[in-house]
């Protein structure tokens, strides 16, 4: 942990504010919520344009079928990310973004966005669960 005049680093040196390199968990149960941002929050983000398995190194996903066809994107199985949130973006262009998983997805099978729709998962360790949707 470092503790400079413009902020706190942990696992990391802060240019500014609070920085914290690696997982982390926040819990406080002596406030009316766990967490609370004022003012703006940056978050690391991928665009995908092929087909294929997913790391879910990302949380959030900007999706581009680049004028093509359909896209398949093949999540990991759920038990192994517990509590994990991915949100997905199909971008308007070319065809469909189809989610599968081992276990389908809802326990059901594929998850299909066309353009525009926001999908947000989430594991609850043995299923992905779509949590929210816009289509």
């Amino acid at each position: 942990m470092t503790l400079k005049s413009q902020g706190l680093g942990v696992g990391v040196s802060p240019s500014t504010n609070l920085h914290v390199s690696g997982n982390s968990f926040v819990s406080e149960t002596s406030h009316s919520k766990n967490i609370e941002i004022s003012g703006g929050m940056t978050v690391s983000h991928t665009t995908i344009n092929t087909n294929g398995m997913i790391g879910l190194e990302k949380s959030f996903y900007l999706v581009d079928t680049l004028g093509a066809g359909n896209l398949a994107l093949n999540l990991p199985l759920a038990s192994e990310h517990l509590g994990k949130v991915v949100h997905f973006k199909k971008l308007y262009s070319g065809g469909n973004v189809i989610l599968n998983s081992t276990n389908g997805i809802d326990s059901q099978g594929d998850y299909v966005l066309e353009n525009g729709d926001y999908a947000q998962l989430v594991s609850d360790g043995q299923y992905w669960y779509v949590y929210n949707m816009v289509k």
